[in-house]
């Protein structure tokens, strides 16, 4: 009997992270739109190069996730995107030691390359 209820457990655990995943999949979107919008908008170079600069608008306007699963500590961190067009999710890992600066300018790359929808490797 307790094999059984360890099944059901299981199962239940396993339907629960499936609707996680699900509920993660539906709430990350590229909106591409309104980075074009802003690319074309922003013809001053020093305002372009703050944007880019920016971590939290990468964040909310490129809705890229921060995986923690190295612990919070770790130097090395994971993070993903994903292209609504390609239905493909974007994995890209960045050294927490490096400076503000370099990650930005890292991470600006691979947003164009997002936006140029080249998602073979990122």
């Amino acid at each position: 009997m307790s094999e059984l209820a360890l099944q059901m457990q299981m199962k239940h655990d396993l339907k629960s992270k499936v609707e996680g995943l699900k509920n993660i999949l539906q709430s990350t979107e590229f909106d591409l739109k309104k980075y074009n919008k802003m690319k074309l908008s922003t013809a001053d170079q020093d305002t372009l190069s703050l944007t880019k600069k920016t971590f939290i608008i990468y964040k909310n306007m490129l809705k890229i996730y921060f995986d923690y699963s190295n612990g919070a500590d770790a130097t090395t961190q994971k993070g993903y995107t994903y292209n609504r067009i390609t239905k493909k999710l974007a994995y890209f890992e960045f050294n927490t030691e490096k400076t503000e600066n370099t990650i930005s300018e890292c991470l600006w790359n691979k947003i164009k390359l997002v936006s140029d929808k080249n998602w073979e490797t990122l």
